[in-house]
């Protein structure tokens, strides 16, 4: 609820206790109904305000928690990151644990902010059963040089 609308609701209990100060000296029936369909409209208008206003408080209340959360997520995060370095491990760059237990992570589940360790499929070659992907692991082939090619 925004200052404006807390203000209305104010000033119509303001005038409900004024209407209701003046009906107590009232004699004429007329008038005191009158006066008594006054207050019930100007409760209404009153109640609607204040309902809107916890609507508006609780979706505020939503939206800071769902800020918090992800500002929770983010840090998390960020923590995580801290714990895995970006290594060349034969053809592959790998994440590489900084602490125990030592292991490797698949980096495109990485990136995707999934720690998936690497499973080894052979001496040479390591799985993330996350997404299949495998990293050569092994040294790299002799890389042959052409000198005579044409254009």
């Amino acid at each position: 609820m925004d200052m404006v609308s807390l203000g209305g609701a104010v000033q119509g209990l303001t005038h409900l206790k004024n209407l209701a100060s003046v009906l107590i000296n009232e004699k004429n029936e007329m008038v005191v109904r009158e006066r008594v369909l006054d207050i019930l409209t100007e409760i209404d208008t009153v109640l609607a305000a204040l309902f809107q206003a916890r609507e508006d408080a609780s979706r505020m209340q939503h939206e800071r928690d769902e800020l918090a959360q992800k500002v929770r997520d983010f840090e998390d995060w960020k923590a995580t990151e801290q714990k895995y370095q970006l290594k060349a491990i034969g053809y592959a760059m790998l994440r590489e644990s900084v602490g125990e237990p030592h292991h490797f992570v698949c980096p495109a589940c990485f990136s995707r902010k999934l720690v998936i360790p690497l499973q080894p499929v052979s001496e040479r070659c390591l799985m993330c059963p996350g997404c299949d992907k495998e990293y050569m692991t092994g040294d790299a082939p002799p890389v042959r040089v052409l000198s005579n090619f044409s254009r």
